[in-house]
């Protein structure tokens, strides 16, 4: 099957999208604190249709559409999520044709949640930009790419080359209160933070290319007999993969993904290093670890003369010979076309939603969400809606509590796993009292407490 492509028009069109009337729009929502996203007139309250498009019967104005986007970017961000929590549940229980489903449909809400935040809307029968001077423009001339292509094809180009887009990745991670782009700038003077986060969108992803891979075989999952297409999920295999799951993730006073940033960031500068040396070289021969472990302490010192907080990470943990990954980041870069299991989409939808998260907290806190309550509709429905708690009262001042049970049902099934008599299959794991599978797979409480302020 031919891999579809961007056209000129398509191209020119994406890289004019601008995210300010998002951010007026979201700040409008914010400030009046309503208790709701859209007003009950808004045109698309029910949703964006064919008639909605430039010169349709129902057409929406910039501001309209605005107000469209700035919900979409944290309602796609927090169902992406729970897409996930069904994937790692399926995953638990044996099913791993359907967690593929669920990883792909996650990764496709946090890529929405992106570009939503950046100013573009994709919408299946039409597709759209608002640019720098809050006009609409229509992404489509002769064709309209349907979403599950244009999603994957428009997330590139708007995050390299849009204003909107290089806006959204600028402060879309930090650790201790500074961006990622920012500390790699601070390690190697003479790149500007916007180059840095422009290469590091490959980092991110693995390939933002995947997505259209993933959709793929996810067909296959969906709608094929699953029994002629072989997937495994071996419960020894799910809990070592749901165990670093959690400690990956597990949240930071100051820094709600640190332990997945710190080694997104040591990569960065690993890279760094090899160039530098290549660079003062004059070639392209593979510098010698030692050179490289020295760039790296260099690096690590100018880094934290700017950003003294950042000696928090030891020295130690950025040079290193043999670096080792979380599990997370090696399944992520499996490209097997017909996979074992759903790991890599599970970790490459897990990477994604954490960039997402990063854009939508950005795009909030650009938009005057200072206090961290304004949208307290939206998430103490959804706390006790999806049954983490009993009143939103009890979590109110400290979301990241949320973690605490997520945490100790993964401690409680390793020791039940591992305290078994062996051989260990699902139903002696699911019957040990202490074990609680939905606890486990919980992972759409992260939204709660990494989009704070």
């Amino acid at each position: 099957m031919a891999t579809q492509t961007l056209n000129t028009h398509e191209k020119m069109v994406l890289s004019t999208a601008d995210r300010q009337l998002v951010v007026n729009a979201l700040a409008q929502i914010i400030s009046t604190n309503a208790g709701g996203w859209l007003s009950p007139s808004h045109p698309a309250k029910d949703g964006i249709e064919r008639k909605h498009k430039p010169l349709g019967s129902n057409a929406l104005n910039a501001a309209d559409l605005a107000a469209y986007l700035a919900l979409a970017g944290p309602n796609h961000c927090m169902d992406g999520w729970s897409y996930l929590s069904r994937g790692l549940n399926a995953y638990l229980l044996g099913d791993p044709h359907s967690a593929w489903h669920f990883a792909y449909y996650a990764e496709l809400r946090a890529a929405q949640s992106i570009l939503s935040a950046s100013g573009c809307g994709v919408f299946n029968t039409w597709n759209a930009i608002i640019d720098t001077n809050g006009d609409i423009q229509l992404v489509d001339r002769g064709r309209v790419l349907p979403t599950h292509s244009m999603v994957w094809l428009a997330l590139r180009d708007v995050l390299q080359f849009s204003s909107g887009g290089l806006a959204s990745l600028s402060g879309a991670t930090e650790v201790f209160g500074h961006s990622l782009a920012d500390l790699l700038t601070y390690a190697f003077p003479g790149q500007t933070a916007t180059q840095t986060a422009a290469r590091w969108i490959s980092d991110w992803t693995f390939d933002i290319g995947t997505g259209i891979e993933d959709k793929q075989f996810r067909n296959r999952c969906s709608y094929g007999p699953h029994h002629l297409t072989p997937h495994v999920a071996p419960i020894g295999q799910v809990v070592v993969f749901m165990e670093d799951f959690w400690q990956s993730l597990q949240p930071t006073p100051g820094a709600s993904f640190l332990d997945l940033d710190k080694y997104l960031l040591r990569r960065a500068m690993i890279t760094q290093a090899n160039e530098k040396i290549q660079r003062v070289q004059g070639n392209n021969k593979t510098p010698a670890p030692l050179q490289v472990i020295a760039e790296l302490n260099a690096a690590y010192s100018r880094m934290c003369s700017a950003a003294p907080t950042v000696g928090y990470i030891p020295q130690a943990f950025f040079a290193q010979a043999t670096p080792i990954e979380p599990l997370i980041f090696s399944a992520a870069r499996n490209k097997n076309p017909a996979p074992q299991d759903p790991q890599p989409v599970l970790a490459r939808a897990t990477l994604l939603l954490r960039m997402a998260t990063g854009v939508t907290r950005r795009l909030l806190m650009d938009s005057g969400y200072t206090k961290g309550t304004e949208l307290d509709f939206w998430f103490a429905d959804l706390a006790v809606e999806h049954g983490f708690v009993n009143s939103f009262q009890e979590i109110e001042d400290d979301r990241s509590a949320l973690y605490s049970d997520c945490a100790l049902a993964m401690g409680d099934m390793v020791s039940a796993f591992h305290g078994a008599t062996a051989p260990v299959n699902r139903a002696k794991l699911f019957n040990e009292p202490s074990v609680k599978p939905h606890a486990i797979c919980e992972v759409n409480r992260i939204a709660h407490w990494s989009l704070q302020p």
